[in-house]
């Protein structure tokens, strides 16, 4: 019975490739679906600057662009120059075809980047789902706060 009363199971986030935190999302009972990157995509590109190019690294930006072109936000990411990629760490299970054209290492003006500032992150916040895991949302939000 205590378990029914949490509905959030994991936080979706917006990390900049220097590993700062721009937005962040609780996952709802739901699992990792693609309304929770479309979320934060729509907030931040409605910030973005015109003259700027977003190169976004998502583990499976593959199956993911499909579904931003089918939504709203289609005409959005081509104003902000959205430029979809997967990082280095999870490139290589995809097909050669899927690397050839979202993989960081064969783009052009990506730089030295491996695209998995999330994986760091999680990697270092691990140490926090023991504490978080039975607490409401409030004091949830308020323990990854002081932790970041």
């Amino acid at each position: 019975k205590l378990c029914t009363k949490f509905f959030e199971n994991g936080w979706f986030v917006l990390l900049c490739r220097h590993m700062i935190l721009m937005l962040t999302c609780d996952m709802v009972k739901s699992g990792e679906l693609y309304q929770y990157p479309l979320a934060l995509l729509a907030i931040y590109m409605a910030a973005e600057k015109e003259e700027w190019k977003l190169a976004n690294a998502y583990d499976i930006h593959c199956k993911f662009l499909k579904h931003l072109q089918q939504s709203p936000l289609q005409s959005l990411a081509e104003w902000a120059k959205y430029l979809p990629v997967i990082g280095t760490m999870h490139g290589y299970a995809h097909k050669r075809l899927c690397q050839l054209i979202f993989l960081m290492l064969y783009i052009i003006g990506i730089g030295l980047e491996d695209g998995e500032v999330c994986e760091q992150l999680f990697s270092i916040s691990n140490a926090l789902t023991a504490i978080t895991h039975h607490q409401s949302a409030f004091h949830r939000h308020q323990s990854i706060s002081e932790f970041l």
